[in-house]
């Protein structure tokens, strides 16, 4: 409900503080909710967006991710934790990120898929990058079911965001086409 408050104060803000601020400027051009004041349903927006964050050499162009800055970044930055891990509530993230690839390049290399998983499954985080007919498509699902770890566990959820922030970093490569 904290979501759907937040976009209902003021929506051109919400997109903003979400974006990774890595992206040197970003704009959002058309968006569109659905489901956005029935909470029985679930919350789901599309949008396009136009973040300059690319670096350029002569032959190749890296692209980084416009991806939400609660994946790019680890919550749990202690060596050890003696209390337990709680979260709030359940949540689920779906992201899909559609890109037109640029006039005269071709994709060199995608980030491979990364699945993973807690043992109990209460956490799951899935990244598929592919490229189709001139275009890249990245899906990200992420989810928290398990709300309470015990602090045993707590190198295990460090060691997961420490790889989920890690996916999340890494650049697509497009070369030029000659």
């Amino acid at each position: 409900m904290n979501e759907r408050s937040a976009y209902l104060d003021d929506d051109a803000t919400y997109f903003k503080g979400k974006l990774k601020a890595g992206a040197h400027t970003v704009s959002v051009d058309a968006f569109e909710f659905q489901n956005k004041e029935d909470i029985d349903m679930p919350w789901a927006f599309t949008a396009n967006i136009n973040a300059e964050s690319t670096t350029e050499t002569t032959d190749f162009m890296y692209l980084s991710m416009p991806v939400i800055e609660a994946l790019t970044t680890n919550p749990f930055n202690a060596e050890k934790r003696n209390f337990p891990i709680e979260f709030h509530y359940p949540y689920a993230y779906k992201y899909i990120i559609d890109i037109q690839l640029p006039e005269g390049y071709v994709v060199e290399a995608l980030p491979a898929e990364k699945i993973l998983k807690t043992e109990d499954g209460g956490i799951t985080f899935v990244y598929r990058c592919s490229e189709h007919q001139g275009r890249i498509q990245a899906k990200i699902d992420f989810g928290v079911s398990n709300l309470r770890y015990a602090p045993e566990l707590y190198g295990m959820l460090k060691l997961m965001y420490d790889q989920i922030t890690a996916v999340t970093g890494e650049q697509i490569v497009l070369k030029r086409q000659t």
